[in-house]
């Protein structure tokens, strides 16, 4: 199965309503929902899947529905969980309508495909190199929890956005090839190289690079609000990612110690659901907001807001609070891929 080409600087998808009146707000995750978008296929893949366009965007998609290359298609999201959903609504494809096309990666949870590879008859773990082999079986230590709960967990957290290969066109461009070499990309490029003809181990592989280069097209967009986006592959994260500002102004301070921080959590956890928390830190306070899906769970998230307290390391003062409007992770990578005031639809006659 052939794989996208690499990412480059490319323009994004447009909003298909007109937000007027000033900036969407951010916890308006149901405007995504019913969004109508332009995709084109460009390629058939195996197993149902297909390599659409989206105004200049490249993304995996699977569906029942038997389309060729070429075909212009009409979409509209209609579910974000457990992966995001598009229905064919196009007038000119009646045949289709109704069907839906799933876009594929949400998650990254490599686990499955080790398995896979390691208990298949027709394809060997032994065919990959001796690096791939490394990072797939070293990727996330067994003491993981430990390890991000520790006082060197966010040293962690920057090795680990390095090995997942978010940068690795960037990395390719510089001719680093050897770090290039030492990513999970990598990894899965080789997989989906050498074992395409078996469909199980395909489309394992072909989903998770689906859901990396979902989060690369997140970070080209947010390049230009100076954000950047972690992505949290944990094993106790139904889904989780990290926002944060990357101002270099600030980093190039000599007071750096004084600036002001803020990043933001998105997390869907088991039994809590969506969990969104927020971070702002100046010289005197850390503020933290945690917003869970209903009033219930905050109160009694809230109940352990002393404990929060005593196990952060930090000096200054901690405000906590607690509220009731989380966000959907999966639909705020979409709203984020999505400019407020633009439009891929052409309206002309």
């Amino acid at each position: 199965m052939n794989t996208i080409p690499p990412l480059s600087p490319i323009s994004f998808l447009g909003s298909a309503t007109s937000k007027q009146g000033g900036t969407q707000q951010a916890g308006q995750v149901a405007d995504v929902l019913g969004e109508i978008f332009k995709a084109t296929v460009i390629e058939v893949k195996s197993n149902n899947q297909y390599l659409l366009d989206f105004g200049g965007n490249r993304l995996i998609a699977s569906s029942p529905a038997q389309l060729t290359v070429g075909q212009h298609l009409q979409l509209q999201i209609t579910n974000t969980q457990p992966n995001i959903e598009f229905k064919i609504v196009s007038n000119l494809l009646q045949s289709l309508v109704g069907k839906s096309l799933v876009l594929l990666g949400n998650s990254i949870d490599i686990s499955s495909l080790v398995q896979t590879l390691q208990q298949s008859t027709t394809s060997s773990f032994s065919q990959l190199s001796s690096t791939s082999k490394d990072i797939l079986n070293n990727f996330l230590p067994p003491e993981i929890a430990a390890i991000i709960s520790g006082s060197r967990g966010g040293e962690f957290l920057g090795r680990l956005f390095n090995r997942l290969g978010l940068n690795l066109e960037n990395l390719l461009s510089r001719g680093q090839k050897e770090q290039a070499s030492l990513t999970l990309k990598t990894a899965l490029l080789e997989i989906s190289h050498l074992f395409k003809s078996d469909s199980d181990i395909s489309a394992q592989s072909n989903k998770l690079l689906a859901t990396l280069e979902l989060y690369q097209l997140a970070q080209l967009q947010l390049n230009q609000e100076k954000l950047s986006i972690l992505p949290l592959p944990l094993p106790f994260l139904e889904q989780g990612y990290l926002i944060f500002e990357r101002d270099q102004d600030k980093l190039n301070k000599s007071d750096v110690e004084d600036s002001d921080r803020r990043f933001t959590l998105y997390l869907a956890l088991t039994g809590l659901g969506n969990v969104t928390v927020e971070f702002y830190q100046n010289i005197e306070n850390l503020y933290i907001r945690i917003k869970l899906e209903t009033k219930n769970k905050a109160e009694f998230v809230a109940q352990f807001g002393e404990q929060l307290k005593t196990a952060l390391s930090i000096t200054n003062p901690v405000v906590l609070t607690f509220s009731d409007s989380a966000l959907d992770p999966a639909a705020e990578i979409v709203r984020r891929l999505i400019p407020d005031g633009e439009s891929i639809l052409d309206t002309t006659i």
